[in-house]
């Protein structure tokens, strides 16, 4: 049996579109939680209007929300989506066929504007190989992981505003349990599409990165944080484009690094006053 676990805060019409690709699956053996984190809207109502479990988890943190799923879950296998994806309807039968302990599926984004923003966010989003490859972690919205791996290290960080992910994942490479991407399985992600969308999402993984810092136990750790963009890397990600694209996308890597920083150094600020 596998869980599908699905967080949501305000935002009905992003949970509208992901139960209705839910609802369509042709794999049977399944049940799909929707966690509830504290909405103001109708998000809980939508919710209502589909064959699903809803849990409310009042504290906001999405790794909450999906440690709430994972705790009232009964399938062996734990499948997380964000209310704002979509899946084809053979999603979680191809699920069933692997047998990794940590799985990535890949995460196509999809954009309905043609600007630079959106632009970037195809061409950066989501490397989810490279995450596996080079830093041990899968991120939430593409993440399947067997049950009992819970049960061997633990839930989310539920103190943690962003990197949560990466916080989890470290501890699976480190216990040892088999990691794997599996590029055959699509999942389809909206496009973040204005330049506020881009500075609400990386502000947030600025002051996840100041909650938790891996390297925090060094001497002057932070100052990793305040490198340069790295070209090269970036250029990496995006091999194959042409070279308009590129130069967007080191300047556009420029800025969304600098609005990290800014997060940072916000948080930083808040924890001291």
């Amino acid at each position: 049996m596998i869980s599908v676990i699905v967080p949501v805060y305000n935002d009905p019409n992003g949970l509208q579109d992901t139960l209705q690709s839910l609802t369509n699956q042709d794999y049977t053996d399944y049940e799909v939680i929707v966690v509830d984190n504290g909405s103001t809207d109708n998000t809980r109502e939508i919710a209502k209007k589909f064959p699903v479990k809803l849990l409310v988890e009042e504290r906001r943190s999405s790794y909450a929300a999906r440690n709430k799923g994972v705790e009232n879950a009964k399938g062996d296998v734990i499948a997380f989506i964000d209310a704002d994806m979509t899946v084809d309807r053979n999603w979680l039968s191809r699920i069933a066929k692997k047998d990794a302990d940590y799985l990535g599926c890949k995460v196509e984004i999809i954009a309905s504007k043609n600007n630079i923003f959106s632009r970037y966010n195809s061409l950066t989003g989501f490397p989810v190989l490279r995450y596996i490859t080079e830093k041990h972690f899968i991120p939430t919205c593409c993440l399947v992981v067997k049950r009992n791996v819970f049960k061997k290290i633990g839930f989310f960080n539920s103190n943690l505003i962003s990197n949560g992910d990466l916080e989890f994942g470290i501890r699976v490479y480190k216990a040892g349990y088999k990691m794997e991407y599996a590029p055959n399985i699509t999942m389809y992600h909206p496009a973040r599409e204005s330049f506020c969308s881009l500075f609400e999402k990386y502000f947030r993984i600025g002051k996840g990165f100041r909650q938790y810092n891996p390297r925090r136990k060094k001497r002057f750790a932070f100052l990793y944080y305040f490198l340069p963009v790295n070209i090269f890397a970036l250029l990496e990600t995006i091999d194959g484009v042409n070279w308009k694209d590129k130069l967007m996308v080191i300047c556009l890597g420029g800025v969304v690094k600098f609005i990290t920083q800014v997060g940072y150094v916000y948080e930083s600020t808040r924890r001291i006053f």
